[in-house]
């Protein structure tokens, strides 16, 4: 089952006002909504995931002597707070990689995830590492972000970084960074990400601004989403 539900999105500089238009399917048993943020809103628990946010990654490569525009890091937690305010979510779980390096978190940074943070501090967050987690170190105190241990079980799903299939439920990971090429009627190509669900894993795209992207092929048994700018579109 598929259904559609529109909402319009939060205001902001990152964030344009306009009607954002979210997938509710079934997964496992569970109504679940793919979330144009990229994101996913198990709706019993009110749970939001969100995988490969990738934190300070523009910071790292700028103390690299690599130019990178913009603020990936600042526009990736705009989008995380209109992902949690428009699903109203009581807890967030971030499925692994959301710091990406050691130097990424620089005074600046870590200012700036703190005030992002202070501004949902009703919300649970847990963080279940992820092999940049892993390299980044503990997480600053002040995130009030707490790490589980690699393999969170909540029935009928198992949180995961690496999409291994699990013996306690269905797996939902990150790590991939999964992608899908489109094809219109013009013969416009485009590459967007996507959400994965195969029958023993399912797959969350990279929430992060400034993070890569990785080709999949199409099982007979995948169903996929397209994220589109303001929508999700199922594929085949």
């Amino acid at each position: 089952m598929t259904e559609r539900i529109a909402t319009p999105a939060r205001e902001g500089a990152c964030v344009p006002r306009q009607e954002m238009i979210d997938l509710k399917i079934t997964l496992q048993g569970e109504a679940v909504v793919l979330m144009s943020e990229r994101a996913m809103l198990i709706e019993r628990t009110r749970t939001l995931l969100v995988a490969d946010v990738h934190l300070g990654k523009d910071t790292a490569f700028r103390i690299a002597g690599i130019p990178i525009p913009g603020d990936a890091t600042a526009d990736s937690l705009a989008r995380l707070s209109s992902a949690l305010e428009r699903s109203q979510a009581r807890r967030g779980v971030f499925l692994g990689d959301l710091i990406h390096a050691r130097t990424s978190l620089d005074v600046m940074t870590i200012s700036t995830i703190q005030t992002w943070r202070e501004r949902h501090n009703e919300i649970e967050m847990l963080l279940v590492p992820g092999n940049h987690d892993a390299r980044s170190g503990a997480l600053p105190s002040e995130f009030r972000i707490a790490t589980t241990d690699d393999e969170l079980i909540e029935p009928p799903f198992v949180f995961k970084h690496h999409p291994e299939p699990s013996l306690h439920g269905y797996v939902l990971a990150g790590h991939i960074h999964p992608a899908i090429r489109l094809t219109g009627r013009g013969r416009q190509k485009e590459r967007v990400a996507c959400f994965l669900f195969r029958p023993e894993y399912g797959l969350l795209p990279a929430f992060g601004t400034f993070t890569g992207k990785a080709d999949i092929t199409l099982q007979p048994t995948d169903r996929a989403f397209a994220v589109a700018p303001d929508q999700i579109v199922e594929v085949s």
